[in-house]
């Protein structure tokens, strides 16, 4: 990942940890750099917290390690603690109004940051996203519009990881986890966030990430085609919602195409 792109903050009182957790951040930034072409001129703000924010656990669930989100449109309060809201979208003098420098956010939880593994799996996670939108983008919007499917069809998908872009973020994380400190080692972390799950939901999410085999090739397009078939009556409601018929992202999917993209 061409670092121009990227803008790393990280929140700590302890100068030591900062320019550790920052090295962590670099290795898989390089990562991303040498295996994923990525031609974009997307530039992301990576938010990196010292504490939990507990208004987003609250609204993402106790086991929430972070979120990816495109900035464009989207309210920070509630998602992204105040204190980083002038990192994010800084008062411009000239127009007299915040204006964002970025595209994409990701945020990390402390909690998250603690473990270098730990924190690596989810930044590498929530990376892939970015990496969705711009490279796979008609793919990305149709899974953010299979997550708000009406009910009764959206109890066709009981957990996260029923999303090929979360499949396909878990194990992109994983891998790479396991190139940065091997196998043994990212077996042993996950096999100990299993022993003791924050909640019943995250211990199986994973037992699901301990279970993908990262040399098992996975084509996001080619998963979510059958998803887009079986509900594409559904998709095409909700892609008329006001949430999403503004965003040209999601308004100029062709759910009546074979294809379904523009």
């Amino acid at each position: 990942m061409d670092s121009n792109a990227v803008s790393l903050h990280i929140k700590s009182s302890d100068a030591t940890v900062a320019l550790h957790r920052e090295t962590v951040c670099r290795r898989v930034f390089s990562y991303f750099e040498q295996h994923f072409n990525q031609t974009s001129e997307n530039k992301v703000v990576c938010l990196l917290d010292d504490e939990d924010f507990d208004e987003l656990k609250f609204r993402a669930g106790k086991a929430n390690r972070g979120l990816h989100l495109r900035i464009e449109g989207t309210p920070l309060r509630g998602l992204v603690p105040q204190y980083f809201w002038d990192v994010v979208r800084p008062y411009d003098p000239v127009s007299g109004k915040c204006r964002s420098p970025f595209d994409s956010l990701i945020y990390l939880h402390g909690s998250t940051c603690e473990a270098d593994i730990g924190l690596t799996l989810t930044l590498a996670h929530e990376l892939r996203h970015v990496f969705q939108y711009a490279m796979q983008r008609s793919a990305w919007a149709a899974n953010v519009l299979l997550q708000h499917l009406p009910e009764p069809f959206n109890c066709d998908f009981k957990v996260w990881w029923n999303f090929p872009i979360e499949v396909d973020a878990r194990r992109v994380a994983k891998a790479v986890a396991e190139n940065l400190y091997g196998q043994d080692k990212v077996m042993q972390y996950v096999v100990e966030r299993i022993a003791s799950p924050v909640t019943e939901e995250d211990g199986k999410d994973w037992r699901f990430l301990l279970g993908l085999d990262t040399a098992a090739a996975y084509d996001l397009v080619q998963q979510t085609k059958p998803l887009v078939q079986k509900y594409k009556a559904q998709l095409k409601q909700v892609q008329q919602q006001p949430a999403w018929n503004q965003n040209k992202a999601f308004s100029t999917l062709n759910f009546d195409s074979s294809e379904w993209h523009p």
